[in-house]
């Protein structure tokens, strides 16, 4: 009797191994399926671009109304056309290039949520170029829409421009 006992014990210490092995493997499977689809990248990854034409901005003082050297300042100064172009990796970093009528300046910014807020600083410091300059735009369908308002270190010439920024590639893997 001990050794059918004996027998029993050792087949089902067998069956239960195999069962164990390939219950083991029909649950590592599905996990290095090759079909397996990468993770969708964030709306924002790519490289983005915009044509803009800056306008002088009114400027006035709430009190006094005109400050004399506001109205005595070429309006035609930092006015025209140029170039945005922006990448965005897939943390929302940003990094790019403003060109044109408001001189060569550098970006950088993030985005939150569905908006991008962008710092722009000039290439090269003169206070009287553009020195102080920023894009805040918000997801608007496949691209961003806002506004690129800048300024020389004097403070006499403050200019605006709409942005449209359109995606113009695509990070990889999209």
């Amino acid at each position: 009797m001990r050794t059918a006992f004996g027998l029993l014990f050792i087949a089902l210490t067998i069956g239960c191994d195999k069962k164990t092995t390939a219950a083991a493997a029909g649950v590592a499977a599905p996990a290095t399926s090759a079909s397996a689809k990468p993770p969708e990248q964030p709306w924002f990854v790519g490289t983005w671009s915009a044509t803009y034409t800056a306008r002088a901005r009114d400027v006035q003082s709430p009190k006094d109304g005109y400050v004399k050297e506001w109205r005595d300042v070429d309006a035609g100064d930092f006015t025209g056309p140029g170039t945005v172009t922006l990448q965005i990796d897939a943390s929302g970093r940003i990094t790019g290039s403003v060109e044109g009528a408001l001189g060569s300046l550098s970006a950088t910014g993030e985005v939150n949520d569905d908006s991008l807020r962008v710092t722009l600083q000039p290439k090269a410091a003169d206070a009287a170029q553009i020195t102080s300059a920023y894009l805040i735009a918000a997801r608007a369908g496949n691209g961003a829409k806002g506004t690129l308002s800048a300024s020389t270190g004097d403070s006499l010439r403050v200019r605006q421009a709409d942005i449209a920024l359109a995606r113009t590639s695509p990070s990889a893997g999209q």
